[in-house]
């Protein structure tokens, strides 16, 4: 059984204008280390856990307009946190928290000071 896990991922979304305006391209790329400790380590009828630390970041492009580029619209962020993960038979729960580590987004938007989430899956 593993007890360390390490992965990389990015995504890249871009987006069809319509009438003149368009919605800015995404780009967004993460990294996680893993551990389960050897106490967690169990088959079923229990719950699998591990633990996280994961990094996720997003570079926003620019919002247009009716053709024009909307000055200060583009975004790059950075973001860090631990997070769990449980494993029942074919069922996943995950929840977590981060918190930026770095920023440099436009007015328009939101300052964020943390990031929670919580993720439903299923295998098959």
């Amino acid at each position: 059984m593993r007890s360390q896990y390490v992965w990389v991922g990015t995504s890249y979304q871009q987006y069809a204008e319509s009438k003149g305006d368009r919605r800015p391209d995404l780009l967004t790329y993460s990294a996680v280390y893993g551990y389960r400790p050897f106490s967690w380590r169990t088959d079923y009828p229990r719950w699998d856990w591990r633990v996280f630390e994961e990094f996720t970041g997003e570079r926003t492009g620019t919002l247009q307009r009716q053709s024009l580029e909307l000055p200060g619209s583009g975004a790059d962020q950075m973001f860090l946190g631990p997070s769990v993960l449980g494993v029942y038979r074919a069922i996943g729960i995950e929840a977590g928290m981060q918190f930026p580590v770095y920023r440099d987004a436009g007015p328009l938007y939101p300052r964020e000071r943390y990031r929670f989430a919580i993720n439903f899956a299923s295998f098959f």
